[in-house]
């Protein structure tokens, strides 16, 4: 673990051995435009507070916090309908409205679960790869997915695409497991029916 707490000629940090950064530890390091630290590394995004950081990076890739306090290639996903640019794909369905299509900019790992409940949103992969990081994936609550874009998705896991009381429908696009991941279990998509909340069925469109 690592602190600089008032450090305030502090400009640039170099740690490719450093496994874990917490909570304020560059507090009024407000001249700390550089931190440099392994691909592995855990930092929460709140040490960034008080310092001149708007990105890290992690193994020689410069990422950017979003909003659920993870790591992302800058601008990764397009919100094409209102022409807002978003670091994840949890930030972009966060804040999309019914009707929204979202973009894919670039090939990234989505790191926790992104959820649709909005009406008639479209995922466009346009031709990238999205992966996701163990125990995570996709959920279709009571709203509807269109995903296009001849892209793949990877999933780490079983049930990485979960549809409940929603719709899902694809067009051109692989859903594959990560080969390097084992024992993922027997299904990418679990298709569940009505949410306890909605008496709208579930339904997946190939």
């Amino acid at each position: 673990m690592m602190a600089f707490m008032g450090c305030s000629n502090l400009e640039s940090v170099d740690a490719p051995s450093l496994t874990m950064i917490a909570g304020l530890a560059f507090q009024s390091c407000s001249t700390l435009t550089h931190l440099s630290v392994a691909s592995d590394c855990n930092i929460l995004t709140s040490a960034l507070t008080g310092s001149g950081l708007s990105s890290v990076t992690f193994g020689g890739i410069e990422m950017y916090p979003d909003s659920h306090s993870d790591y992302y290639p800058k601008d990764s996903v397009l919100n094409t309908t209102s022409s807002v640019a978003y670091n994840s794909l949890y930030d972009a369905l966060l804040n999309a409205n019914n009707g929204d299509t979202i973009q894919l900019q670039k090939d990234f790992t989505s790191k926790f679960n992104s959820n649709v409940n909005k009406e008639n949103i479209t995922l466009d992969m346009n031709g990238h790869t999205l992966s996701f990081s163990p125990s995570y994936g996709l959920n279709i609550n009571d709203g509807s997915l269109t995903i296009i874009g001849a892209g793949s998705i990877i999933i780490a896991e079983s049930e990485g695409i979960a549809v409940t009381g929603g719709d899902l429908h694809l067009n051109d696009v692989s859903i594959i497991y990560d080969p390097e991941v084992p024992n993922q279990g027997d299904c990418v998509i679990l298709v569940t029916g009505s949410s306890p909340d909605s008496d709208v069925a579930s339904s997946v469109t190939v």
